[in-house]
Formats: structure tokens, sequence, C-alpha cells
């Protein structure tokens, strides 16, 4: 397997299209998670992406967030904050 390389600013993008409570346990969890495997693969904390109670399928990306997110290109894939 080859060798993975670190990242210079590794990039954390946590969503969930439904949480109409707006308690934010979905992407809480997610965070956790990302910044867990950041952590253990040695990267550092992320910059991250947030897209909570937003669903894609109706085209409600949060103001200015996927064009960030696509300039960062495969290497910054997850979430805001």
């Amino acid at each position: 397997m080859p060798a993975r390389r670190k990242p210079q600013r590794p990039g954390a993008y946590e969503r969930i299209s439904q949480d109409p409570r707006g308690l934010e346990l979905g992407v809480n969890r997610q965070r956790e998670d990302l910044e867990s495997l950041a952590d253990r693969l040695g990267w550092g904390a992320p910059t991250h992406y947030v897209e909570n109670d937003t669903s894609a399928s109706r085209g409600e990306a949060a103001p200015g967030l996927r064009p960030r997110v696509d300039r960062r290109g495969s290497a910054g894939t997850a979430g805001g904050g």
C-alpha cells in the first residue's frame, strides 16, 4: 500500500440533510469521528465545514460553503467551523 501524504491543511465536511430541531447531534458526531481520524493519522486539527439541516436535493447549500470546498479539491473534503 502506498504511503499516505500528510495534508497541509486537513478539512472535515460534516453534513446532515434533516435536523428540524436544530440540535446538531449528527454533525457533532461526525465532527468527533473526523477529529479522531485526523488525530490517528497525525494530521492535526482539521478546518470544519458544516451543513446542518441542509438538503442537497433542494439545492440548499450553505452560502459560500460549496465554492470553498470545491476550491480545495479532493485534499480538503470536509466540513465548516
